[in-house]
Parts: C-alpha cells; sequence; structure tokens
C-alpha cells in the first residue's frame, strides 16, 4: 500500500484519507442553523456568523453551504498564517546562517592570506638553509683538504728526522689538527640541526594545507544545504 498525500489507499485503489486531511465541516444546530464548525486539521471548533440581511427563511442547504464556506475559508486563512510565520522562520534562520557564512568566508580569506604569507616565509627559510648547508658542507671539504695537508706534514717531518725542533713542530701540527677536527664536529652538528628545522617547517607547512583544505570542503557543503533549504522552502 503506497502513502498519497498524508493518506493511504486500499486494495481497490480508492483513497483513504486520514481524519487529518479532512474538510472543515459546519455543525447543523437542532434548529437547522449553523453557528459552529470543526476542523479536523487543527482540531479546534470554528465560529460561524450569518451573512448580513440574509434570509432566515432560507432553506437548510444553503445554511449548510454558506456555514460550510466559512469553515473552510477560515481553516485555509489560518493555513495561510502558518506557513508565513514558518518562512519568517526560516527566513529569520537563513540571514543568521549566511551572517555566519559570511563571517567564515572573512576568516577563511585571512587565514589564506595567513598561509600565503607563511608559504613565503617558509620558502625564505627554506632558501637560507639550503645555502647554509652548501656553506657548511664548502667549510667542511676546506677543512677536510686542511687536514689531509697536515696528516701529509706531519708524516713527511716523521720520515725527515726526529730531533727536538721537528717534534715540537710536530706537536703544534697536531694541536692544529685537533683543534680543526673539533670545528669539524661543530660544522657537522649545525648542518644537522638547519636540517632537523627545515622538516618541522615542512610539516607545519602541511598540516596548514591539510586545515586549509577541509575548512573549504566544509564550507562548500554548508553553502549546498542553504541552497537546498532555500529551494524547498520557496515551494
Amino acid at each position: 500500500m503506497g502513502d498519497g498525500l498524508g493518506g493511504t489507499f486500499s486494495k481497490s485503489g480508492a483513497p483513504q484519507w486520514s481524519a487529518r486531511l479532512q474538510p472543515p465541516v459546519p455543525r447543523v444546530n437542532p434548529d437547522s442553523t449553523v453557528t459552529r464548525g470543526y476542523s479536523h486539521r487543527f482540531a479546534v471548533d470554528l465560529l460561524v456568523t450569518s451573512r448580513h440581511g440574509e434570509d432566515r427563511t432560507a432553506d437548510a442547504k444553503e445554511l449548510y453551504d454558506n456555514a460550510f464556506l466559512q469553515v473552510q475559508l477560515q481553516e485555509c486563512f489560518e493555513l495561510i498564517k502558518r506557513k508565513d510565520e514558518a518562512l519568517k522562520s526560516q527566513k529569520r534562520e537563513i540571514d543568521t546562517l549566511y551572517s555566519r557564512i559570511k563571517k567564515y568566508l572573512l576568516m577563511q580569506d585571512h587565514l589564506y592570506k595567513d598561509f600565503v604569507k607563511m608559504e613565503r616565509d617558509h620558502a625564505k627559510v627554506v632558501e637560507d638553509r639550503t645555502l647554509a648547508a652548501k656553506n657548511a658542507n664548502e667549510a667542511l671539504n676546506v677543512e677536510q683538504m686542511k687536514v689531509k695537508r697536515l696528516e701529509a706534514l706531519g708524516q713527511g717531518l716523521e720520515k725527515a728526522a726526529s730531533s727536538d725542533d721537528l717534534k715540537a713542530r710536530l706537536v703544534e701540527h697536531t694541536k692544529q689538527n685537533s683543534l680543526l677536527e673539533v670545528n669539524l664536529i661543530r660544522m657537522t652538528r649545525k648542518y644537522q640541526t638547519l636540517e632537523e628545522q627545515e622538516k618541522l617547517l615542512r610539516r607545519n607547512y602541511q598540516s596548514m594545507e591539510q586545515e586549509m583544505s577541509d575548512m573549504e570542503v566544509a564550507c562548500l557543503q554548508r553553502i549546498n544545504q542553504l541552497k537546498e533549504w532555500k529551494r524547498n522552502a520557496s515551494f
């Protein structure tokens, strides 16, 4: 059995309306007059008044028809009134949602500007870190060359002679070699620190990009819901 406009259909195909969807009906008094009606939709009594200058000798059918039209009009007016109130309430809610969406869009614009600025700053930091790493590598190569030359010199001095003067020079070169090794270790640590900072900046950039994407999807979904709501409210 399929549902109709609030009613159902029997096996024979005849509509069976619920009591709520039945039209309003006048209530006939024992003296054949009609002063009240009943609305099934709103479950209330309706007041029926006679027409000005109405002939009291009119037959019961005419009185009933007049009353029937009155209760129908009253119910129609009430339906229109409630519909208007519902539309006004929906309009207020739509206006509120529009205001909120406007704020969201302004916030999104502000966040996008911050994102662009952060992206530029990130690119500059990466460029600076890359240049610093390049310089550190060059300095490391220079220090390694110095160490090799000192090692070669030390080996030559050992082979040349074992005098006190040569031993003193060898000790001096050994000290210089130790200092160069310390500098090499410092440069290596500095390079590792710069590399870790670059990785941290990259993770922050990816996180901000994901947040912007999620916010844009949420705003588009909310706008589509409001459009659908507005289209349904207009019917």
